[in-house]
């Protein structure tokens, strides 16, 4: 699923018909059910649940966690095949294989698919990929069988900030209210103030600087600030490097310069060593 002209290719499962693998035409839908998460749906050969999600702070990976059982066969099978397919997210959302070391459940994602007999059960995580800004607000299931339920999502939020948002933490106040990308690169119009000194300040005063930020584009792109040289013509950067007494702030451009003029940004991060942490969503 793109996000903005997102360089990275999901490898997005094709889909296959589930009919052949039943050799029977699909059944009439059952009236779908709404859920909550950590319930379980029963059906007549199946029990379906979804007992967890996960969204990650990195905003592009949502999980959730599955189990379908067997209880029964159909007439004439002697298994059933499970797969993700009958999976979606937010309607749409399916779930997908990402590149290696790209998926936060990959150890113990559930089978793709597989041939299950009566009592056992496929179970484990499956990986989607969200759009940032977007909330999550439902997990659907539609097998061939026609077995349709879907969970109410309401940890689904999205981690992402819309530009201007403030961002509080115990010793610092963040936030960012414009970006720009141009063919000199990308810049983030940001404001950093201190609410108190954090532990191992010292003079009366702590340290602001270029070190927490990052732009990112997509899951694979990440850059940190960065200028060719001094002599660069942009006005009001904010400051590479400074000490700041309580209620006294930086501000001013954190400049990207590294970043290709054909890649587009879409998310700006600020993580500092206190753990802090926040995300605003690009132009």
């Amino acid at each position: 699923m793109p996000i903005r002209k997102r360089p990275l290719q999901l490898a997005v499962l094709a889909l296959a018909t589930v009919l052949a693998s039943f050799g029977t035409a699909a059944a009439p839908a059952q009236a779908a059910a709404s859920l909550d998460v950590g319930q379980t749906k029963t059906f007549s050969h199946l029990k379906v649940t979804v007992s967890k999600v996960d969204r990650r702070s990195d905003s592009y990976f949502f999980g959730a966690k599955i189990k379908v059982c067997v209880t029964s066969l159909p007439k004439g099978q002697s298994s059933m095949r499970l797969s993700w397919e009958p999976w979606t997210l937010n309607g749409g959302v399916q779930p997908g294989m990402f590149e290696e070391g790209q998926d936060p459940w990959a150890s113990s994602n559930a089978p793709t698919e597989g041939y299950y007999k009566v009592g056992q059960c496929m179970s484990g995580w499956l990986p989607f990929a969200v759009d940032g800004t977007k909330k999550v607000t439902k997990i659907s299931y539609a097998n061939a069988l026609g077995n349709t339920t879907s969970w109410q999502v309401t940890t689904g939020a999205t981690p992402q900030r819309a530009l201007g948002s403030k961002a509080t933490f115990t010793y610092f106040t963040v936030q960012v209210t414009d970006t720009r990308q141009s063919e000199q690169g990308f810049r983030a119009w940001a404001k950093v103030c201190v609410v108190k000194l954090p532990p191992g300040s010292t003079g009366g005063k702590t340290r602001i600087s270029w070190d927490p930020w990052v732009a990112n584009a997509g899951t694979h792109f990440a850059y940190s600030p960065y200028v060719y040289d001094t002599s660069h013509t942009w006005a009001n950067l904010f400051p590479k490097s400074g000490r700041y007494k309580k209620g006294q702030c930086a501000k001013g451009w954190v400049p990207f310069e590294g970043v290709p003029t054909e890649l587009e940004i879409d998310r700006v991060a600020y993580r500092n060593s206190l753990g802090n942490q926040a995300f605003w969503t690009a132009n």
